[in-house]
């Protein structure tokens, strides 16, 4: 029997060339585009489960929500909190810190050496992450002051070698240290990307001074080291967060206007495997996902499957007519409609399982290209990989019986007196698949939708928004500072249009806050503190809405300048936010008048919140960020203050940035030893959106699937289209229609599906993208055009694909097609 079966499906295969070479090959291509979305998405719910023990392992985060603002998210905290954790709560087996740095390191005195991601770490660290060791002894490897650790990687780049354990290298120019173990790289589905890590234990090290400053009376709480906690088998994760409220109001002291800083504070523990799902947080060492977009993803491969068994389906029914009589002999000889159903839902799973094996040696081929694509190392490792090998064939098996159920349903219920009369075909059959076309354009016109509108949202946050030659300005990295020495140099080149020094939170980097007393009503309003000096405003081509900008030849302007300790307050220059904020009803209004408010300062280093002084408002200027049109721009006053404005930002001029980029380096290594480092604006943009850039480029790759399945199956039901209406086409062109009029007539067959796809899809993608686009603070509108668009490109697609068929029919002469069957 089963023999018989296999027989003919070989036979109905090879019978049917052109059929089912387009059910293979759509088939083939939803396995293998759904099986690449698979394997992203199994890459990003797995992070960082590589790390023993992670389900007891947890990152400490903060939640800031200051009076009169919106919450703030961070992934860092006090270098002081890890201890604290330790001793009040015993369900804390052990607690470890890291604070990245930007170091140059050299294997040799005389070699260049190379810039590597690099943590600070307590000899804690590799307790609580247990990681896999190449060489040497991990357990006591950051306990020296002068040893450290490399990766793999790092090892290799510095060495050109793994085997490097008692090496020395060097860290800064007067600074050696010894390797002391090699470590596995880790892995890129791990939110950590250290290359190098360095002993916290170290007299130097920002983790030993950094709290020591943070342990001074008085000293304002800041926030900069990575902190994770690992809990004893069997601690009850939920009673150790319902005792976090209390532990934050005994840890973190101080007060802002009487206000314990404790009310604004809320302590997070996130599972180490849900640091990569969470949402954005201020310090994140790599983007985190959406969860949403993932589930998106998910969908668009579930869609594309759709889409393919469509039209397996299709071709299954439209092939009816010629499976006809072979249905009605089998019955004829006794076979009943469970062995007829049995026999086509074979064959079904026969050719998904033929459509399998091109799926697999496609994805392998792409795979290497994908994870360039997204810096990635996912494995398709189906041969080692039990659950992966099984989901491939399950999902083969589901899809050929999906796809199989209703051709063998419809097939098997054929009865042998009808087959001879002629009248099996049933018109549900034209119905079904003229449903079926209108489902596939549906999920078509949607995809095309989400394709328009991330590529929209991108171009406004990149290019509408900030409106800057992104290429042009560049960021140097904090650790070169800002001397006045280098920059006042900075004329004598010619080709710097103009040079800044910026605090990081200027750049939205960190968050330095100021409280101001609103002179309508003396209320408090939070906002963000923005150091700058003067040619801020030149560099990012910002002008004032109304007032003047700040000027060195005024003193109250520089102020801070002439006199750091100074309790008074310098000019300021505030945003159009700050000024709505305060209740000016126009920015006029608020150029001229005197705004009360507290600002943090640097002094005996450390910072500290001065006393309420009175600042004139010089100007208001627009609202402004260089940071992702997610967030909102809260009120932001920029005033001069040179102790803490430490990152240089140039402005090059547009037809020599490179140059002006080598003599900038030339003349920095005049002045510095160390090495200058940094990035432009449209590389730190782009790191911005990386997501949301991935996104548009996965979805607009699984449009162009959809795009392709959809075209197959049209293009398989125009052919038997013109099967089947050949003798009528006979007749149209014999009573005097034209070859326009056939054209016409075939091509309304396929438009008509497609049109009515549009009321099903423009809904429903409206709704999801709309959703969408809420996840952004400023964002683009989905206008008309949009779907309009993407409904015309789908039309446009269909009559494409059937054209050329249609053409040929239309030029058939008619005695030929009056001689069919």
């Amino acid at each position: 029997m089963l023999a018989n079966y296999f027989a003919a499906a070989i036979r109905n295969l090879l019978r049917n060339r052109a059929y089912t070479l387009i059910n293979l090959f759509g088939l083939s291509l939803g396995f293998a585009a759904a099986t690449l979305i698979a394997l992203y998405a199994r890459d990003e719910f797995s992070y960082d489960r590589f790390v023993p023990n992670h389900d007891r392992i947890y990152r400490v985060g903060e939640i800031i929500e200051p009076p009169g603002r919106s919450p703030m998210r961070l992934s860092v905290t006090s270098t002081t909190d890890a201890e604290a954790l330790k001793l009040a709560f015993p369900e804390v087996e052990a607690a470890t810190r890291l604070i990245p740095s930007n170091l140059r390191l050299s294997a040799k005195q005389d070699n260049e050496g190379a810039t590597l991601a690099s943590f600070w770490a307590d000899p804690s660290f590799f307790d609580v992450f247990p990681l896999s060791g190449v060489a040497g002894n991990l357990a006591n490897a950051l306990s020296q002051p002068d040893s450290l650790v490399l990766t793999r990687r790092a090892a290799r780049q510095l060495f050109s070698r793994e085997d490097v354990v008692g090496e020395t290298i060097r860290v800064a120019p007067d600074t050696v240290m010894r390797v002391a173990a090699v470590v596995e790289n880790f892995p890129s589905n791990s939110h950590l990307n250290g290359e190098v890590f360095l002993p916290g234990a170290a007299s130097f090290s920002p983790l030993v001074t950094l709290t020591a400053e943070q342990r001074q009376p008085g000293a304002l709480r800041s926030e900069n080291a990575y902190t994770y906690v690992r809990l004893r088998a069997g601690a009850n994760i939920h009673d150790v967060r319902s005792r976090l409220r209390a532990f934050t109001d005994s840890h973190v002291s101080g007060s802002v206007n009487g206000t314990p800083i404790a009310k604004s504070y809320t302590f997070t523990l996130t599972p180490l495997a849900d640091i990569h799902l969470q949402p954005r947080s201020i310090g994140d060492i790599k983007p985190p996902t959406d969860v949403r977009v993932l589930h998106a993803l998910i969908a668009v491969a579930v869609l594309i499957l759709v889409v393919a068994c469509g039209n397996f389906i299709s071709m299954m029914t439209a092939r009816a007519s010629r499976r006809a009589v072979e249905v009605g002999v089998r019955k004829a000889a006794g076979a009943t409609q469970r062995q007829i159903m049995i026999q086509f839902m074979g064959e079904c799973l026969f050719y998904a399982l033929l459509a399998l094996l091109p799926a697999v040696v496609a994805v392998e081929l792409v795979l290497p290209a994908f994870n360039g694509f997204l810096r990635r190392e996912i494995a398709f490792d189906y041969l080692t990989d039990p659950r992966l090998g099984l989901g491939l064939i399950g999902l083969t098996m589901l899809t050929g019986l999906a796809a199989g159920a209703y051709p063998a349903l419809y097939l098997s219920r054929f009865k042998p007196n009808a087959v001879l009369r002629g009248t099996a075909l049933t018109p549900q059959s034209s119905r079904a698949r003229q449903s079926l076309v209108v489902a596939q354009f549906a999920i078509l016109i949607a995809l095309l939708v989400a394709t328009f509108t991330v590529n929209r949202q991108i171009h406004f946050a990149i290019e509408d928004r900030l409106r800057l030659p992104t290429d042009q300005i560049y960021l140097a990295s904090e650790a070169l500072g800002c001397p006045s020495s280098f920059t006042d140099a900075i004329p004598t080149l010619g080709r710097v249009k103009a040079v800044t020094c910026v605090s990081g939170s200027t750049l939205g980097f960190d968050h330095i806050s100021v409280n101001f007393v609103s002179p309508h009503g003396g209320g408090n309003v939070n906002g963000r503190a923005a150091q700058i000096d003067y040619s801020f405003f030149d560099v990012f081509g910002i002008q004032p809405i109304a007032g003047r900008l700040l000027s060195p030849q005024l003193g109250q302007d520089d102020l801070l300048r002439k006199d750091p300790n100074t309790a008074d307050n310098p000019t300021l220059v505030v945003n159009e936010a700050a000024a709505r904020a305060l209740g000016y009803s126009s920015p006029a209004d608020a150029v001229g008048t005197f705004a009360r408010w507290q600002r943090l300062s640097f002094m005996d280093g450390r910072l500290q919140f001065q006393g309420q002084s009175s600042s004139k408002i010089a100007a208001v200027v627009p609202d402004f960020s260089i940071g992702s049109v997610r967030d909102v721009i809260g009120p932001t006053a920029y005033y001069i203050d040179p102790t803490v404005s430490a990152r240089m930002v140039f402005r090059f001029d547009g037809g020599s940035v490179q140059q002006s980029l080598e003599s900038v380096r030339e003349l920095w290594e005049k002045h510095s030893s160390t090495a200058f480092q940094g990035m432009f604006l449209d590389q730190f943009v782009n790191a911005l959106y990386e997501d949301v850039l991935t996104q548009s480029a996965i979805f607009t790759w699984f449009s162009a699937v959809a795009v392709v399945l959809a075209a197959l199956g049209l293009l398989g039901l125009a052919i038997f289209t013109a099967e089947r209406r050949t003798k009528e086409i006979g007749l149209r062109k014999v009573m005097g229609a034209r070859r326009t009029d056939i054209l016409l007539f075939l091509g309304w067959q396929f438009a008509r599906p497609v049109l009515w796809a549009n009321l099903i899809a423009w809904p429903c993608a409206y709704l999801v993208m709309q959703r969408w686009l809420q996840g952004f603070a400023y964002h683009t509108d989905i206008g008309v055009l949009t779907f309009v668009i993407a409904g015309a490109l789908a039309l446009v697609i269909a009559l494409a694909t059937v054209a050329g068929h249609a053409m040929l029919v239309a030029r058939a002469k008619p005695v030929e097609a009056l001689r069919y069957e």
